[in-house]
């Protein structure tokens, strides 16, 4: 049985990102976080900031020398910008957090 996260607001994080709160439990091991930003276009990454798991997106664009991304636009969430400058870290997300087709798993 699989349990997906849960989503909340984090009182310190001000930019308006998802922070991800897993059920007891389960604990995303964090991956190695990718320095070339420009070679994630089009990738499911986990986004981090200062450590910190924020949320899960797919990077829609990133400048050619890969300090800013733009994370595409999810739901109700808007297309994001991320600098590596702000302390955000992008890594290739792991498989338990990729989307599962429509009706499996419920």
């Amino acid at each position: 049985m699989t349990q997906d996260p849960q989503i909340s607001s984090h009182p310190l994080l001000m930019d308006g990102l998802p922070v991800v709160v897993w059920p007891h439990g389960h604990v995303a091991a964090p991956t190695s976080p990718c320095q070339e930003w420009q070679l994630l276009i089009g990738v499911l990454v986990e986004i981090r900031r200062h450590g910190l798991l924020l949320g899960i997106g797919v990077v829609d664009n990133a400048t050619a020398l890969g300090d800013i991304a733009w994370i595409a636009a999810d739901g109700i969430n808007g297309r994001t910008m991320i600098e590596k400058a702000g302390g955000y870290e992008l890594s290739i997300a792991p498989p338990h957090f990729r989307p599962r087709p429509a009706g499996h798993g419920d």
